[in-house]
């Protein structure tokens, strides 16, 4: 598991560092939800997780990049809405992920 650089954040968010620290540890935190950017050799494809999910060890393997991360599933999706709203509004390739999220 990686994470992009500038990782988009939802307003309810407020110690990232604490969040960040502890899914890398693989301790779950309560209700928070990741927006996940699958690739490898299979087609690319992004997923909202809980944080319970992305702990899992079955993940521990897989190629993937967290993107955003937020409280709650709405939030996650108003998040992956304005991710989206942002790379469209920049003209990029829908098609490819992740040409216009990394």
């Amino acid at each position: 598991m990686k994470y992009i650089e500038h990782l988009f954040v939802g307003g309810s968010v407020q110690d990232l560092d604490t969040i960040l620290y502890s899914i890398h540890k693989n301790i779950p935190v309560f209700h928070l939800y990741c927006i996940c950017l699958f690739y490898g050799n299979q087609k690319n494809h992004v997923e909202i997780m809980s944080s319970k999910e992305i702990c899992k060890k079955r993940y521990n393997q897989k190629n993937f990049v967290v993107i955003g991360v937020a409280y709650g599933k709405t939030e996650a999706i108003d998040l992956f809405c304005y991710i989206i709203q942002q790379a469209v509004e920049k003209d990029s390739d829908m098609q490819k992920a992740e040409e216009w999220i990394l």
